[in-house]
């Protein structure tokens, strides 16, 4: 005996509409279910994060503002980007530790600290994201003001200009 594996399958789609309307009080109960459940989880299993940002302005300090080239703003944006890697350094964050009496590792405050350099300028923001708005602040600020002695003593050159402080965010 053997069979025909072609056979064609006709789906009426009308048929299909009507089955999923009568099944349509379960699609909605499943919905609402799903939606109460990803509000609990995130209202009870997540801790909610604040951020704060400081920003420091790079330049070469051995040039004067008024002769300033093309070269002494390459100079800048590549000075940037050494600062960026600077800020997040072991030295750095440590005593960054030490001095608020962190109960944190290097690790942990190295993974809440990011450095960014908005569109390859001379301005190097430096973000902190902490469960406790007000100790955001606080780190942010001190992880800008130990980068700058460290950076300007480790280049050998005038330290940066912080130009804005790490303020208190109330919205996680």
């Amino acid at each position: 005996m053997e069979t025909n594996r072609n056979e064609e399958f006709e789906i009426d789609l009308q048929d299909l509409f009507f089955a999923l309307l009568n099944k349509v009080w379960m699609i909605i109960a499943a919905l609402v279910i799903g939606a109460v459940i990803a509000g609990l989880y995130t209202t009870l299993a997540i801790t909610p994060m604040y951020s704060s940002k400081s920003s420091i302005f790079i330049l070469n300090q051995t040039t004067d503002l008024s002769s300033l080239s093309m070269t002494d703003l390459q100079v800048g944006s590549a000075l940037t980007n050494d600062y960026r890697i600077l800020v997040k350094c072991r030295p750095v964050l440590n005593k960054v530790i030490s001095n608020l009496e962190l109960d944190m590792s290097y690790e942990e405050l190295n993974a809440n600290v990011t450095t960014d350099n908005p569109d390859n300028t001379r301005i190097l923001d430096i973000t902190v994201s902490n469960p406790d708005p007000y100790m955001a602040k606080t780190i942010v600020d001190e992880v800008t003001q130990v980068a700058i002695k460290y950076v300007a003593e480790i280049m050998d050159t005038v330290e940066p200009n912080i130009s804005e402080e790490g303020t208190v965010n109330t919205k996680p």
